[in-house]
């Protein structure tokens, strides 16, 4: 199966959990190689199913972006979603709010900003 002909099954799970499968170049990557191991869209949706919590954990729920989800990569995998801070009004010339994540494979941190 080719991530083209994946696309329904991929975006049907992987939105669910606030993250993209084809952003960040890590996340495309990722599961490009994924559904190659997959023949049919059924047997590609019970495993992202049966996984996908695994990948896109959060330490308080699911981010609730303000623009379009942009879940952070390291080291091949998704961060954990650590929280969101939302910005004082007038920092920014809209509604903005900073998105925190962390991975503990590796100790990075990386905070994303969306301004509405």
């Amino acid at each position: 199966m080719t991530f083209e002909e994946a696309i329904p099954e991929l975006f049907g799970v992987i939105s669910r959990y606030g993250a993209r499968p084809d952003v960040p170049i890590e996340a495309a990557e990722f599961f490009t190689g994924l559904v190659t191991h997959f023949e049919d869209p059924a047997t590609l949706r019970r495993h992202l199913e049966a996984e996908a919590a695994g990948w896109f954990r959060s330490l308080r729920g699911q981010p609730d972006w303000i623009q379009d989800a942009e879940w952070p990569w390291s080291n091949g995998r998704p961060m954990v979603f650590v929280g969101s801070i939302d910005a004082p009004s007038g920092t920014f010339h809209d509604e903005a709010r900073f998105y925190v994540f962390w991975s503990p494979e590796t100790g990075t941190r990386e905070c994303v900003v969306q301004v509405a």
